[in-house]
C-alpha cells in the first residue's frame, strides 16, 4: 500500500487490509479507564483518551453552575 502509486490498486489493498483485520483479528477490551480531574461545582474539563489535562478544555465558573 505504501508504495503503490495506482489509486484503485491502493484502495483496493486497503480494503483488503481492513476486512481480514475485521475478519481474523480478534480482541476483547479488558479496560476502560476514565479519571476525572474536575469534581467541583462550577468546574468543566474535557476527559482525553490518553489521561492528559489540558488547562484550554477547563472552564470554571466561580458562581457554581
Amino acid at each position: 500500500m505504501k508504495t503503490e502509486t495506482d489509486v484503485a490498486k491502493r484502495n483496493a489493498q486497503i480494503r483488503e487490509a481492513l476486512i481480514l483485520t475485521r475478519d481474523e483479528v480478534h480482541s476483547i477490551p479488558l479496560h476502560h479507564q476514565l479519571r476525572p480531574w474536575a469534581m467541583k461545582k462550577g468546574v468543566t474539563t474535557l476527559h482525553r483518551a490518553d489521561d492528559r489535562p489540558e488547562a484550554r478544555f477547563t472552564s470554571v465558573n466561580p458562581g457554581g453552575m
